[in-house]
Parts: C-alpha cells; structure tokens; sequence
C-alpha cells in the first residue's frame, strides 16, 4: 500500500511538473509584486484617471497584439516541443520563421490601422478624444508585444520554464517599472506612465530574441521546405479562437467600462481586478509546463 503511494513520486514527469510550476509560481508572484508597485506608482503619482486611460489602453494593445499573433504563440509551444522531442531542431527553426513571416506583417497592418483609425476609435466608441493620442502611442507596440510573445511561448515548448515565466510575467514590468521611476526625476507627465511600458515592451522584446537563440541552439540547423503555411495555420487558427474567447471573458468588462464610464471608474476597477488575478496563479503555474508536456507525449506517440 506504502509503495503505491509512493510510486508516483518517482515518476520523473511528475517530479519535472511539479518543478516546472514551482518556478512558474515563485516567478509569476515576482511579476504580479511588480505590476503591483507599477499600479501603485502611478495611481500614487498620477491619479485614478491616468491608470484608467493606461489600462483601457494596454487592454487594447493585448487585443490586437492576440489578434496580429492569429494563435501562433500557442501553436508554437505545440509545434516546439513536438520537435524538440524528436531532436529535429531544424523543423523548430522551420516553424518559428514561417510563423514570424505571417505575424509580423500581419501586426504591422494593425499598427497603421489603430494608428490613422485612433481619432475615430476614439471619439466615436469610447467618447474620449484624448484616447487618441495613447493609441497612437500603443500602436507602436503591437509588433514587440507580438515577438515577446511568440518567443516565450517558443521557450515554453522547449520546457525552458524560468526564461518563458520571466519573459511572459516579469520583463515587461520590470524594464518599465525601473523607467517610470527614473521619470519621476525628469517629468511628470500622464503620457509617461504608457511610454516607459511602451519602452519596456521593446526593451523586453530585444531581450527575448536574444534569450530564444540562445536557448534554442536553431543558429545552425538547415534549411528546409518541410511544412507548409497553410498547414500551420490550420492548427494556429483554432488556438487563436479560444485565445479569443478567453479575452472575452477577461477584457469585455475594461472594454464596456471604457465605453459607459469614466477613466477614474475604469482605473479604480482595473487595481481591484489586478487583485483578483491571486486566485487563479496556482492554475496558470501548472499550466505553463503541462502544455509543453502534453506536446513531447502526442510527438512521442505516448498517449497513456
């Protein structure tokens, strides 16, 4: 009976998940203490109101940034450690151009169009004509937000843990948290809030080009024809559609509070909200290693 109980316990997958998602957690808590002290920093200095128009604001940028990624950040931890498993590291790099020369010209034409459509997005839908200027400002961001993104997620599917956490939960905020403070010596200003994370993005999307050729050892594989576009974007599509309806769930009510009410209401709703986010840490933690899991087992054909 003991020696049932215990078995599982040597099981090397097991004991990889549970490692995986200690530090999927330890660095998810680091990133949340920073958004925290970020929110804090500028509801403290700059008002409910400018913490509204900076999270109506990102909440947008992460909709186009999802939408321009059309689902292959998540196909890429599926195609990644499927690979990976069969030590064919040319069909990774494979994968990760083909899936980059679709995402980033498709998140350029989103950039232009929120950048000469921001006058009527804003005066029309949310009634605020001074949105406009921030979503100028986001639409510049689309692009870096979109690399981070599909880079963490690459590092995800080759079980690189510590540097997906860190790229997904931590870069962001803490290329933009050490800048806001910086700020505060120079201007203060409600533009500055959006612009050092704006900055922060870019910085953070640098980082993680570096991070994913490092990591991934693709400099030298060959090149190849082997998978068509149109086929990774069968599985991509899909991904993008329940990303979708996550995002629904997640930012409607931002979206809604955005249109209906004032910036203060949503900046007062978007704290509470990031207080609420303790709740489903745990989950996300154990989600980040089982999904490259999953991946190496069906690549495998390990289906028990």
């Amino acid at each position: 009976m003991i020696h049932r109980i215990l078995a599982p316990l040597n099981d090397n997958h097991l004991k990889e998940l549970v490692r995986g998602s200690g530090a999927a957690l330890i660095i998810k808590i680091a990133g949340l203490l920073l958004s925290y002290l970020f929110t804090l920093l500028i509801t403290r200095m700059y008002g409910a109101g400018t913490m509204g128009v900076f999270a109506l604001s990102i909440t947008i940028l992460t909709i186009l940034s999802m939408l321009g990624r059309l689902g292959f950040d998540t196909a890429l931890v599926r195609f990644v450690a499927e690979y990976a498993s069969q030590n064919r590291m040319d069909l990774v790099r494979e994968v990760y151009v083909k899936a980059l020369r679709i995402v980033i010209p498709f998140c350029f034409f989103l950039s232009i169009l929120l950048f000469f459509s921001s006058s009527f997005i804003a005066e029309k839908i949310f009634h605020k004509e001074h949105l406009s200027v921030y979503l100028k400002i986001i639409s510049l961001a689309i692009i870096p937000m979109a690399i981070i993104f599909m880079n963490s997620e690459s590092l995800r599917g080759l079980r690189k843990i510590k540097e997906h956490a860190f790229l997904h939960d931590v870069s962001i905020l803490l290329f933009a948290t050490v800048m806001l403070i910086l700020s505060f010596l120079i201007v203060l200003d409600n533009h500055v809030p959006l612009i050092v994370y704006i900055i922060g993005i870019a910085g953070a999307a640098g980082f993680s080009i570096v991070l994913w050729f490092k990591r991934a050892d693709i400099s030298s594989s060959g090149n190849c024809n082997n998978l068509k576009s149109m086929n990774l974007l069968s599985v991509s599509l899909p991904m993008l559609l329940t990303s979708s309806l996550f995002l629904v769930m997640w930012w409607t009510d931002t979206i809604m509070l955005g249109i209906f009410r004032t910036e203060g209401e949503v900046g007062i709703y978007s704290v509470a909200l990031k207080i609420a986010t303790l709740a489903s840490i745990t989950l996300f933690s154990i989600n980040t290693i089982a999904a490259p899991k999953f991946a190496e087992f069906y690549g495998k054909g390990d289906m028990k």
